[in-house]
């Protein structure tokens, strides 16, 4: 049998543990979990067995992802359990939206450092 799977994006600034932990847990009770992302899109999905279909006829990159993924859920009669929503970096606007609440970063030193130094003034290729 297989075996739940959750994949993540990698431009969540904000990703926890305890969220990765709640995305496994509501498996247990659903057949997709979905991380919706600010812009339409999705930051996380998780699902209980392969489904390739789930992917097919999405107009990737666009504030449809999520809708269009709930609509094949909805058709496939599948549960569908939901995270909460999150701000994905897709574009130079996230990016200046998330450098504004740098500060309230702290469980993420990392991010956080890069985000006061570029903040700052620093170059790219110098944080």
């Amino acid at each position: 049998m297989p075996k739940p799977v959750v994949v993540i994006g990698s431009d969540l600034p904000a990703l926890t543990a305890s969220l990765l932990e709640n995305a496994f847990a509501r498996l247990r009770r659903a057949s997709v979990v979905l991380g919706p992302a600010e812009d339409g899109g999705y930051y996380l999905i998780g699902l209980n067995r392969p489904m390739p279909w789930l992917f097919r006829g999405i107009a990737w990159s666009s504030s449809q992802v999520l809708e269009q993924t709930r609509r094949i859920l909805e058709r496939e009669r599948l549960t569908a359990g939901f995270l909460p929503v999150e701000r994905d970096l897709d574009t130079i606007e996230d990016l200046r939206a998330v450098e504004a609440t740098a500060e309230s970063l702290n469980h993420f030193p990392q991010t956080q450092s890069f985000l006061l130094r570029r903040r700052r003034g620093a170059p790219l290729g110098q944080v």
